[in-house]
């Protein structure tokens, strides 16, 4: 049997969560570098050019409305 502290030590240990202290701390799953990367990429190979102009018109018009 396993503590929840010990498996979060564990994990931190594999850089799979890390762990804050602090007023607002707590512990968090963090992802690979690496996979995050290949999946955006990955994500972005299958849009088309009319989805990406469209994408960009979205985050456009939010940014606009933020100032």
């Amino acid at each position: 049997m396993v503590t929840a502290r010990e498996g979060l030590g564990a994990l931190g240990g594999a850089e799979s969560v890390e762990t804050r202290r602090s007023r607002e701390g707590g512990s968090f799953v963090r992802a690979a570098e690496t996979t995050h990367t290949s999946l955006l990429h990955a994500r972005l190979q299958r849009l088309a050019n009319v989805e990406i102009s469209d994408l960009a018109v979205y985050f456009a018009t939010i940014a606009a409305r933020c100032v």
